[in-house]
């Protein structure tokens, strides 16, 4: 089938809505859909009928980055319900995430009597219609009451982009009027440089806010234009290469989710530059190998329709692709570069597996293998010392989702243990280690000699960094990198406790060679050695993951749940008890947090929610580790 008109990249948004549990996303996305004509009916999270809610994991949980300088705006949701306060949610922005958050709009009416919202830009109030499901938006002038009021807020808009946009600046210090279009333009400038981040105001479940919110995605965020062109690294030379956002440059695009069906595996593809065709072939730089595009789905949800052709800007799944894995660039081979890859956080959670029956052994490693292809914070690894297989990933929810994934969609029996955290071990000192292999094997001799020195270094992936600062001649050049990757490779299998070593780096200072008598298996065996010895010789620290915590729950609870994070070893960052409802924040070793959720039920009779997420590793107490050392 061939494409559908070609939409011009300056009118194309890519948008991510993201969000705590229970804040609307979906509803939000619902509406979007409805109102874009995407939909003719609405789908309710409640129901079950959310079009977007269509895996099983998300219907039944209601689940579904200034790294990557991300221009955002916010959508202050559900102001028709008790306690909700828009001004206390703007400054929450402000604190929480510490951004530049500036209303747009602000809400006419509170709680039950919220009933549309002032546009500051327009100087417009917009109300919907409740009998056409919101589809019909009503625009009005301000109540005469009402204008002297929402006037100082406008200036208080202006004021705050002009101290951003020069060219505001100047024309507002000149005293020139400054028109809704220019308005406008200051705003979009400031949030695509990431400086300003404008915030409008609805209830998207009684259909209000929702159209405003996508004028202001095309008024405010940026097009794959705006974003220019992309930087990465040729894979042969490394010298850093550029593509502008244009059809006609060569292909690069990245593989940023992969997801599994029965049938062919569906890899999810955002195209950065050039056109995409079927039956193109690709080159992935990580492998060094090129893979062929055999279809083009443009997707709605699970539903999708065939086309021919992809170009810059748009957003693909491709199915059939083997070797592909989330993260990955594809580009055109004669024109190769190497994207940025998506950074992922250190698994802090892990628990055995086994097959039940012989029978499911190969169903259950083939379940493995694909969950991990999808999802780069899921691992898995066998267990040196017990044979055990371990899959890890970033906590107690993560491993159940994946777990029901493999029963459901798998159709694998296993057993699986309880969960534990996911230890790990790290130096507090530069230590050297060496290591002298010579031995008969398969009839010849094999020598080897390796000298490391390892040091602490809190790397970026929290990975062991290898590095050779060989004299020259020391070993020869042919050996070396079998050497690094198998000092890699021992950091992962960990030392004493079996827990990986994160944060080293481990130099190649040293060694020797024999003219005859050296191989590589034998100086893989001498680093593998030289890095135990190094590591004996000053012992390891263990660390276990530390979580950051945000708890809400209402103010008469707060004394228990404290009492209950204080014997779990957290530390209160800080505490708002004065919002409703209140707010505790602070970290937490994950190894105290397990079946949290069922214990901060009882402690605030249901009424309190938390989430969290990996903030960092600390050293565990001396009892956690004898207790360790004994298991």
């Amino acid at each position: 089938m061939a494409n559908p008109t070609t939409v011009p990249l300056a009118r194309v948004r890519n948008i991510g809505i993201i969000a705590h549990i229970d804040a609307g996303k979906t509803t939000v996305t619902e509406r979007i859909l409805f109102y874009t004509g995407k939909e003719h009916r609405l789908g309710e999270v409640h129901e079950g009928t959310a079009k977007m809610d269509w895996m099983p994991e998300e219907q039944e949980r209601g689940i579904t980055a200034d790294r990557y300088r991300v221009p955002r705006l916010a959508f202050i949701n559900k102001l028709d319900r008790p306690g909700a306060v828009f001004d206390k949610a703007v400054e929450s922005l402000r604190k929480k995430l510490h951004a530049n958050a500036i209303p747009v709009q602000v809400p006419i009416g509170t709680e039950a009597d919220f009933r549309g919202v002032v546009d500051l830009v327009s100087r417009r109030l917009l109300t919907w219609e409740h009998d056409s499901l919101g589809a019909k938006v009503v625009s009005a002038e301000i109540p005469p009451e009402l204008a002297d009021e929402f006037e100082m807020q406008r200036d208080h808009l202006v004021e705050s982009v002009t101290e951003i946009s020069e060219a505001l600046a100047e024309k507002f210090l000149a005293e020139q009027p400054i028109s809704d279009d220019d308005l406008r333009a200051g705003i979009r400038a400031a949030t695509i440089a990431g400086r300003m981040f404008p915030v409008f105001a609805g209830a998207a479940f009684k259909n209000k806010g929702v159209q405003p919110l996508l004028d202001g995605v095309i008024d405010y965020l940026p097009s794959p234009l705006d974003r220019g062109e992309v930087r990465g690294l040729h894979p042969k030379h490394e010298k850093e290469v550029a593509r502008q956002p244009d059809p006609k440059e060569p292909f690069a695009g990245l593989a940023f989710k992969i997801f599994y069906e029965a049938h062919a595996d569906l890899t999810f593809v955002r195209i950065y530059s050039g056109t995409l065709r079927t039956g193109d072939q690709v080159y992935i730089p990580r492998l060094k190998r090129p893979e062929r595009i055999g279809r083009i789905f443009r997707m709605h949800a699970n539903e999708r329709q065939t086309i021919d052709e992809a170009q810059a800007g748009d957003i693909i799944a491709v199915p059939g692709l083997k070797l592909t894995v989330t993260g990955d660039t594809l580009c055109d081979p004669a024109h190769p570069i190497a994207l940025e890859s998506m950074t992922f956080p250190e698994p802090v959670i892990s628990m055995a597996i086994e097959p039940k029956t012989l029978a499911d052994r190969d169903k259950l490693l083939e379940s493995l293998k694909r969950l991990e292809r999808e999802d780069p914070t899921f691992t898995q690894r066998v267990d040196d010392e017990t044979g055990q297989l371990i899959v890890s990933g970033m906590g107690e929810l993560h491993l159940e989702v994946l777990k029901n994934r493999m029963l459901r969609e798998f159709r694998v029996d296993a057993n699986v243990g309880t969960p534990r955290v996911a230890y790990r071990q790290t130096i507090r000192e530069s230590v050297e280690g060496e290591a002298r292999v010579e031995r008969q094997m398969a009839g010849r001799v094999h020598f080897g000699h390796v000298v490391l020195r390892l040091e602490p270094a809190r790397t970026k992936t929290h990975a062991i960094e290898v590095e050779s600062q060989l004299p020259p001649e020391a070993i020869p050049k042919a050996f070396i990198p079998s050497i690094l990757e198998t000092v890699r490779s021992a950091g992962l299998g960990g030392h004493t406790l079996g827990y990986p070593i994160i944060d080293v780096r481990a130099i190649l200072i040293g060694g020797s060679f024999h003219q005859v008598d050296s191989s590589e298996i034998a100086y893989q065996q001498a680093a593998d050695m030289a890095f135990s010895n190094a590591l004996d010789k000053r012992g390891t620290v263990v660390l276990e993951p530390i979580m950051r915590f945000e708890i809400e729950s209402p103010a008469e609870h707060l004394s228990g749940i404290i009492g209950d994070l204080n014997s779990r070893r957290a530390r209160i960052g800080d505490m708002d008890s004065q919002s409703s409802p209140a707010v505790i924040r602070g970290t937490v070793p994950l190894g105290e947090m397990f079946e949290y959720a069922t214990t901060l039920r009882s402690l605030s009779r249901g009424s309190a929610t938390y989430t969290m997420e990996p903030a960092d590793f600390a050293p565990v107490p001396e009892d956690v580790r004898r207790r360790l050392e004994g298991e």
